[in-house]
């Protein structure tokens, strides 16, 4: 006499709870992962601004024929400096041919990086009146100090987001 099976045995039933707690094992780790792999892209983005400005920052630093703010022993919520225009080529900064200065005040850009409403700014300005004015990076807190007796600036900014408040320094030697 054969019985007519209706129903799962219970060996039955716990393989198949066993299967679907794995598979919703691996889609909860692979979720898990992928909010990890999309959080850090985000602090790479924001960490890939930061050395950018920093980048930037330091090269006009490093390429000032003068620094105006800071002055000397003490600190500002500014920086401004007077350096070569990098648009120009040496070519076009030679202009005649008894022209030989290429660091004449018309080959110059007066630069400053400056906090406004929660945004670092930089604005540059030529000689001929030309201005242009770019939005860097969001930040809380924006320092210049210059240093008495050396020349030496060094620069803090702290940037947030909803995690964590990091506060980044620059040190750049001028000539």
């Amino acid at each position: 006499m054969a019985r007519d099976r209706k129903g799962f045995t219970l060996i039955e039933g716990i393989f198949s709870m066993f299967l679907i707690f794995l598979v919703l094992g691996a889609l909860t780790y692979t979720l898990r992962q992928a909010g990890q792999v999309k959080s850090n892209l985000k602090n790479m983005g924001e960490l890939s601004e930061i050395v950018q400005v920093m980048a930037m920052l330091k090269a006009d630093l490093g390429a000032a024929l003068k620094v105006t703010s800071p002055s000397e022993g003490s600190g500002s919520d500014r920086v401004s400096l007077d350096r070569i225009d990098s648009g120009l080529s040496i070519q076009a900064r030679i202009n005649d041919f008894d022209d030989f200065e290429p660091f004449d005040s018309i080959d110059q850009v007066q630069v400053s990086y400056f906090l406004e409403a929660g945004l670092l700014k930089r604005q540059s300005r030529t000689s001929l009146g030309v201005r242009a004015v770019e939005r860097l990076i969001q930040v809380t807190e924006f320092e210049a100090r210059r240093e008495s007796g050396e020349d030496l600036v060094t620069v803090t900014f702290e940037t947030s987001n909803s995690r964590r408040s990091v506060r980044h320094s620059l040190k750049v030697a001028l000539r």
